[in-house]
């Protein structure tokens, strides 16, 4: 939709929620134009609104848990994803986003079994065969991982996250070269995917491949400025070329962010108090 069209149909919308303001169709449309601007507060602001009026509604709490999951705020998402799927334990898309709302708060095992339900009933989904092959990764599940993955890539070839968590899985069994050609492979069609910058680079570090490490490094920080592993890495491979100070420079960078994740870590604070 046109921008000139999302702004007309905000302003029907809102009309129609001043004419009635117990419209959830309303507050849900209004969310989802707001999202699609990419004003996730204002999205939010309705959302808010709308659980308040239709606590056990799935749609508004479906909703109201990806956006939750869009800004990070995952104590609210994944109650709320919880619920809806609950509510409608075979909607599909509930569950995906459930499982990855469990991902990004750490809990594994049940974004794990969320993925292989899902996966029963649609086993040769590539989409679910990396999001499993993610998750069997983080958890150190390595074997498993790799044939996922490969599942995941057979099924679509030009994946950018499967590729790359099959490059991280190699990596991490020590099958170097193997990860090397991926991640090569990969940037030759994706040049500018940052994290594969730095993993390439960092394996390049350990095998004194000095010249194209820093190349990739150095294009991985202009990228992604706020890379931790970024930074750390590039501080790496200048104090391995004598270059001292401007080692430490990277390192201090990188400590700053560390302790500036940390920080806003510490501070997320629930959106809303416990119904």
């Amino acid at each position: 939709m046109l921008i000139g069209a999302l702004e007309q149909a905000e302003q029907d919308f809102q009309r129609a929620l001043t004419a009635n303001v117990e419209c959830m169709a309303c507050y849900q449309s209004l969310a989802e134009i707001a999202d699609r601007q990419g004003n996730t507060e204002k999205a939010l602001s309705y959302l808010v609104t709308a659980k308040r009026k239709a606590p056990d509604d799935p749609e508004i709490l479906f909703q109201f848990g990806k956006v939750c999951l869009e800004r990070n705020l995952l104590e609210d998402a994944v109650p709320a994803l919880t619920k809806a799927v609950a509510l409608k334990p075979d909607h599909e898309q509930y569950v995906y986003v459930l499982g990855s709302a469990n991902v990004a708060k750490g809990n594994l095992s049940q974004a794990a079994s969320l993925f292989s339900r899902l996966l029963k009933k649609r086993p040769q989904d590539p989409i679910l065969q990396y999001a499993i092959g993610a998750v069997y990764y983080l958890q150190g599940k390595y074997p498993e991982a790799e044939s996922a993955l490969k599942r995941s890539l057979q099924a679509q070839p030009d994946q950018v996250a499967a590729s790359y968590y099959l490059g991280l899985t190699y990596d991490a069994v020590g099958r170097d070269d193997e990860a090397v050609a991926l991640f090569r492979d990969l940037l030759k069609s994706h040049p500018d995917h940052g994290p594969s910058c730095v993993k390439l680079g960092g394996i390049l570090l350990r095998q004194h491949e000095y010249d194209e490490a820093q190349r990739l490094l150095e294009h991985a920080v202009s990228l992604d400025p706020g890379s931790v592993e970024a930074h750390y890495q590039l501080g790496l491979l200048l104090r391995r070329l004598g270059r001292t100070a401007d080692s430490e420079s990277q390192f201090a960078e990188s400590r700053r962010l560390e302790t500036e994740r940390r920080t806003q870590a510490d501070i997320r604070l629930r959106l809303l108090l416990p119904d």
